[in-house]
């Protein structure tokens, strides 16, 4: 009887999937529990243009996700470890982010300039990190944009979970009231959840192309490094083979 190798399984791919999944359910929850938020308005029209974008990069996600379980080469799935890792570490910064500029009472600002500087780092040290490593702009560059849509994911679903457990109390702090007074919403809970998915659509559009282009720069810095590195005999070896 003869045994075939099955290839390891796909973290990052198994991560994006789940994180698509959960955050679609919050997005249509948010969308039917409070869809006072939906009106003929001009207002309303932009909204649903931002639901479309969201819709659309929701799609590009899961495309992504397919491709990415889809290789399994030895430094395609060291790139996709790394991506996961640096993804579940910005994913991290943007978590306490969320937490410091819309769940306190006073939003904490050093807080949240320290974590999106965290996020920025990440995507730049992966990158770099990759190349590196496998000595590939392509694959420094994917771990850039991995990382990125992992950290997206995981912020638009913390800010949606925190913005539904918490909306009793987020309609008590000053910025909220002061925001939805000069906003000319009829409803403050809905003008609450509102932004709350329009802040979401934003880390899921701005994410990957964060990722991208402080990725774009760590592989860059990565690969003059490494062309002045000269090659080992082990290296050699391996690329032999």
């Amino acid at each position: 009887m003869e045994f075939t190798s099955k290839p390891p399984s796909s973290t990052l791919g198994r991560n994006l999937f789940i994180l698509l999944f959960f955050c679609s359910l919050l997005l249509g929850y948010g969308l039917f529990r409070y869809r006072g938020m939906l009106t003929s308005s001009l207002q309303g029209w932009l909204f649903a243009g931002v639901l479309l974008v969201m819709v659309v990069f929701f799609a590009a996600y899961a495309y992504i996700s397919r491709e990415v379980i889809e290789g399994f080469g030895p430094d395609e799935m060291w790139a996709q470890q790394r991506g996961d890792s640096y993804g579940l570490c910005a994913g991290f910064f943007w978590t306490i982010e969320i937490i410091a500029a819309n769940m306190t009472p006073e939003p904490n600002r050093i807080v949240d300039i320290i974590c999106i500087v965290g996020v920025l780092l990440v995507a730049f040290l992966g990158s770099l990190h990759g190349v590196l490593h496998t000595r590939s702009f392509a694959y420094g560059l994917r771990i850039g944009l991995w990382s990125g849509m992992l950290s997206a994911l995981i912020s638009c679903f913390v800010l949606l979970l925190l913005t539904y457990l918490l909306l009793g109390r987020l309609q008590l702090y000053p910025q909220y009231v002061q925001e939805f007074v000069h906003s000319g919403d009829l409803n403050i809970t809905n003008h609450i959840v509102k932004n709350a998915i329009l802040a979401s659509a934003g880390h899921i559009v701005l994410g990957p192309l964060l990722g991208l282009a402080l990725g774009a720069l760590g592989a860059l810095l990565g690969r003059t490094i490494v062309h002045r590195k000269p090659v080992t005999q082990q290296e050699k070896e391996g690329a032999s083979k």
